[in-house]
């Protein structure tokens, strides 16, 4: 697996099924991947696709600062 290159980060993702809260089953994935503002540095993001909680969560970059 590659690494960032500013805090050495693993860059990866992952993913689980959940079985949901009543309106259907879903997936939440999760990772680190390569700032698409900077292309130095890595940011945590997180998207859930669970009916009726569907959201998508992006951390700030460890080298910007921004949030992508």
């Amino acid at each position: 697996m590659a690494n960032c290159k500013n805090c050495g980060r693993e860059l990866k993702e992952t993913s689980h099924s959940h079985q949901g809260y009543g309106a259907g089953s879903g997936e939440v994935r999760s990772g680190v991947s390569v700032c698409p503002l900077c292309n130095e540095g890595c940011y945590q993001w997180e998207k859930d696709d669970i009916p009726g909680f569907r959201s998508r969560d992006n951390y700030p970059c460890c080298k910007c600062g921004k949030t992508p």
